[in-house]
C-alpha cells in the first residue's frame, strides 16, 4: 500500500497561502507544485517591489498589467526559442538519417 500512496502523492492537493505584492492569496495546488508556486509568488513580489522603486507611485493595476505583459512577452520569446531549437534538432536528425541510409 505504501507504493500506492507514493505513486499518488504528486496528485494530492494542498491549500497554501502565498503573498503577492502586499496581499495574501489562498490557493489549492498539487503537493509537487508547492515549491514552484511559492517561488513564483516570491519572484512576482520581487518584481512588483522593483517596479514600484523604479517608477514611483504607479497605480497597482498598471503595475500588474505591465508585469503580466512582461511575463507573456518572455513566454512568447521562450516558445519561439523552443520551436527554433526543435526545428534545428529535427533537421539534424534528418541529416543524420540520410547519412546512415547512404
Amino acid at each position: 500500500m505504501e507504493s500506492n500512496s507514493f505513486k499518488y502523492n504528486s496528485l494530492e492537493k494542498i491549500s497554501v497561502k502565498v503573498l503577492i505584492g502586499d496581499k495574501e492569496y489562498p490557493m489549492s495546488v498539487k503537493t509537487s507544485d508547492e515549491p514552484r508556486v511559492r517561488r513564483a509568488a516570491a519572484v512576482l513580489t520581487e518584481q512588483i517591489t522593483k517596479f514600484k522603486a523604479n517608477f514611483g507611485a504607479a497605480d497597482r493595476q498598471d503595475i500588474y498589467a505591465i508585469l503580466a505583459f512582461d511575463a507573456v512577452f518572455e513566454k512568447l520569446q521562450s516558445d519561439e526559442k523552443v520551436i527554433r531549437l526543435t526545428e534545428n534538432v529535427s533537421e539534424n536528425i534528418d541529416l543524420l538519417t540520410q547519412l546512415i541510409d547512404s
